[in-house]
């Protein structure tokens, strides 16, 4: 109805309108509407003529944000992207760019689902979008093993950490990404040593929760290892000893 009453006022209507795609992807468009009268002069039909403008958006977006944030976000040691609501990288930092192996400035107008292995790349554009309606800060994927996907096809793993930013006319995703690959190889380094002790090992946290054990425990206590992870350890403690234990 309001489009109407502008095409009646003025004739035609120019808009740049946000439209949502069969996948659930997000385009930007120019639209221009134009009212077509009867030759009595009443309004007949409106003729609609559209430009999927996203790129020419995210490169004048990456412009602004580039001469606000870029020198802030150069100074961080993790990799940050900035994605708009279509999906698309307006902005990402020098370090970004080397942990995925692109050059300076390929990384722009890109989908973020390049930087993600295939297999999780359905699923992820589901995923942006809820976080679009209710935007906070929090980790991406809590408890859950997340990769990156480098430009040669190699996957690593890494860590995220999501923000919104709002921005004139939208809220920007930005993401911190942290590759811990060198975490990876150190913690499998440390299980492959428990693995090689001669004796059971139970770690346990402050709150006496069993987090990690070796196999020689399983042996020792008859239990599969996923039946004591995530158990308080009195569940090894004889039962007249329990009460006293925490202590």
């Amino acid at each position: 109805q309001a489009l109407l009453h502008g095409l009646v006022s003025s004739g035609t209507v120019a808009r740049e309108p946000r439209r949502l795609c069969k996948d659930g992807s997000v385009v930007y468009v120019d639209a221009t509407s134009k009212l077509v009268r009867h030759a009595s002069g009443e309004p007949q039909f409106i003729l609609t003529c559209t430009k999927d403008v996203t790129l020419l958006k995210v490169r004048r977006d990456a412009r602004l944000l580039e001469a606000t944030y870029g020198h802030i976000l150069e100074s961080t040691p993790d990799g940050i992207v900035m994605v708009n609501p279509s999906g698309r990288i307006v902005l990402a930092n020098s370090q970004a760019e080397r942990q995925f192996g692109y050059s300076s400035g390929e990384l722009i107008g890109r989908l973020v689902e390049h930087l993600i292995p295939e297999r999780f790349r359905k699923g992820h554009v589901g995923h942006r979008n809820a976080y679009g309606v209710h935007p906070r800060q929090r980790a991406m994927g809590a408890g859950l093993e997340l990769y990156g996907l480098r430009k040669d096809g190699t996957e690593f793993p890494v860590e995220i950490s999501l923000s919104p930013l709002q921005t004139g006319d939208s809220t920007l995703v930005m993401s911190a990404i942290r590759d811990i690959s060198g975490r990876k190889k150190a913690e499998k380094k440390f299980r492959d040593l428990l693995e090689a002790a001669p004796d059971a090992i139970v770690i346990v946290d402050s709150t006496g929760g069993i987090v990690l054990v070796n196999s020689q425990t399983e042996r020792l206590f008859g239990y599969p290892r996923e039946e004591l992870l995530g158990q308080r350890v009195e569940i090894l403690v004889p039962d007249r000893f329990r009460s006293r234990h925490p202590g």
